[in-house]
């Protein structure tokens, strides 16, 4: 697709729907250059996430870049800078689920 390596060589962006960017590191940029991801709304904060619904049929995997930047290797993830188009490995964390009484 439209992907970008920045001039860093650290970093690839690529436009998304919805007027954003997606953001990986440059490793990762790949993932911006095969598939066409898209913004999608999800959650109560209203931000919207980054998805993928042909790398999902063709890999049998989940649809978003987070986890597919990750590997699929942990279910629950967060954005430290609360960007969710900032996908970069840096900005990623690992979360636990934690119930509420």
């Amino acid at each position: 697709m439209n992907a970008t390596i920045c001039d860093c060589g650290k970093t690839c962006f690529a436009p998304t729907s919805q007027w954003c960017v997606a953001i990986v590191d440059a490793e990762d940029g790949w993932l911006l250059r095969k598939y066409k991801w898209t913004a999608h709304i999800t959650g109560g904060d209203g931000s919207p996430s980054v998805r993928c619904k042909t790398y999902a049929y063709e890999t049998g995997k989940s649809a978003l870049l987070h986890r597919a930047v990750t590997g699929h290797a942990y279910p629950l993830m967060d954005h430290i800078n609360h960007n969710a188009h900032d996908n970069r490995k840096a900005n990623l964390r690992l979360c636990r689920l934690v119930r509420l009484i």
